[in-house]
């Protein structure tokens, strides 16, 4: 069935979204198995449903506090448009309010069953050469690879563009800079490398030729910069050797004497 008018289009994705939301969420953090399209719907309409069940009783609980934005349910079933036409400002607001409590707890619940069941890496439908070269790349920085083919020629610099073919293996990638470097070995050290960049300005590699991409960011001066999710890391990594050392010194000489 096909919403009719503007207001049944809006109803009709308020009704879907906070299912959409909770199964896009949980498909980060687990495989789901191929099914029909009718069971798909089927999910999407039961989680939408317990969803806005769940927002709907946070709504009365508002309503409780604040009876002033509350709707007149029985008023508003017996008069109809009238009803409608007189409180369109506050039926609204509630429906909005109603539609991103659903999605916030799908949210929630979405994440709170993937740590229940300690589901804590990611999974992407996509294609990691999109999360390694743009999706994790932090801002005002360039990634710089080491394409390594299968020969054992190696390549060094930065990354302009790639292509977003399906089959992985008739995908090209484009480095560029001055910079670039050419290793003939499979040392995978830029220490004998060829500097390649001041004579040609792009190499076009295809991914049928590659054995591996490594990845790091750079920013305007060529140094590095690390990822969110590496900063992190880097940051209770460097705690961790705090923590060891202080340990390992044993008490003060404050402490001895008090």
């Amino acid at each position: 069935m096909i919403p009719q008018t503007l207001g049944a289009l809006f109803a009709f994705l308020g009704l879907v979204a906070p299912g959409l939301v909770f199964e896009l969420t949980r498909e980060r953090k687990r495989l789901h198995a191929p099914c029909s399209t009718f069971r798909e719907a089927s999910r999407v309409a039961l989680a939408s449903f317990s969803l806005i069940l769940g927002a709907a009783t946070i709504q009365a609980a508002v309503w409780t506090v604040f009876p002033g934005l509350s709707i007149n349910l029985s008023e508003w079933l017996r008069t109809g448009g009238s009803y409608t036409q007189e409180h369109i400002t506050r039926i609204t607001g509630n429906l909005i309010f109603t539609t991103a409590t659903a999605c916030a707890l799908a949210l929630i619940v979405a994440q709170a069953v993937s740590a229940i069941k300690r589901e804590t890496a990611s999974l992407s439908n996509g294609n990691p050469w999109q999360e390694a070269l743009r999706s994790d790349r932090p801002r005002d920085s360039n990634a710089w690879a080491h394409v390594q083919l299968q020969d054992g020629t190696g390549f060094f610099g930065y990354v302009e563009s790639w292509t977003l073919n399906e089959k992985s293996e008739e995908r090209d990638i484009l480095l560029y800079g001055t910079s670039m470097k050419r290793v003939k070995s499979t040392a995978a050290s830029t220490d004998d490398a060829d500097d390649i960049g001041l004579r040609w300005e792009k190499v076009v590699i295809s991914a049928s030729q590659i054995s591996y991409i490594r990845v790091q960011y750079r920013d305007a001066l060529g140094e590095l910069v690390p990822s969110k999710r590496r900063k992190v890391e880097l940051n209770v990594l460097e705690q961790a050797h705090e923590d060891l050392a202080a340990t390992a010194t044993g008490p003060t000489t404050d402490k001895l004497e008090s």
